[in-house]
């Protein structure tokens, strides 16, 4: 699964390793038709007319987006022609943990403090979607929870994972996971509406992922 890729890919190959892997829910179809297909609405979030601030993008963001409107949306054709097709591959395993354990590889992040909401760009074995999620909904995850919430079904992640900055939505226990060499704006970052102060509370965060495990615990050590 780490080995590099080159020469041509063979893309029917492809699409089925992508159908087989396929796991993006209905709502994030809808949300990424709407955001690269011109002449429709956008969600309701956007209709301010407030200005994101940029929080996070990755190196090849811009690329892939540019190959998906160049090949009209087809994905197979847009991620072999673009900068993240070496990536994509090694990601391979992490779509099919992802398949047991909710996360997504983010590409692109913006927040709309106004409105309170996150805008998630991410890439899934079919294709680049996005989402909002609210952002009191977000909060900061350590490595260690991180592994711990996997157990048996974690696997070597490729070496652009960036396991120092992992993020998860309290309300669907779903992992924001980002490539370590990607970009962050430190206008995002250190904006108010993200601070650790908003968006931490270490005894909530147990209580909602790890209640049971807890529960073992404390009956083993009991």
């Amino acid at each position: 699964y780490q080995r590099r890729v080159h020469g041509d890919i063979n893309i029917e190959k492809m699409q089925r390793v992508a159908m087989l892997l396929k796991n993006a829910q209905p709502i994030d179809r809808l949300q990424a038709r709407q955001f690269y297909s011109s002449g429709k609405s956008l969600p309701p979030v956007l209709a301010k007319g407030e200005v994101p601030v940029p929080v996070f993008k990755s190196d090849e963001y811009d690329d892939l987006a540019s190959k998906l409107a160049e090949h009209k949306n087809e994905f197979s054709k847009a991620i072999v022609s673009s900068s993240m097709k070496e990536k994509y591959f090694q990601l391979i395993p992490f779509f099919l943990e992802s398949k047991f354990k909710k996360k997504n590889f983010i590409m692109k992040m913006d927040l709309y403090p106004s409105s309170e909401f996150l805008l998630f760009h991410y890439l899934k074995p079919d294709g680049l979607f996005s989402t909002f999620i609210e952002s009191k909904n977000i909060i900061p995850v350590t490595p260690f929870d991180y592994r711990e919430t996997h157990r048996r079904f974690w696997r070597k992640h490729p070496p652009f994972i960036d396991l120092d900055m992992i993020y998860a939505d309290i309300t669907t226990k779903e992992f924001m996971i980002y490539d370590k060499y990607g970009n962050w704006f430190k206008e995002g970052v250190n904006h108010p509406a993200l601070s650790l102060e908003k968006h931490y509370n270490e005894i909530k965060w147990f209580d909602s992922f790890y209640a049971a495990y807890l529960q073992s615990c404390l009956l083993y050590t009991s």
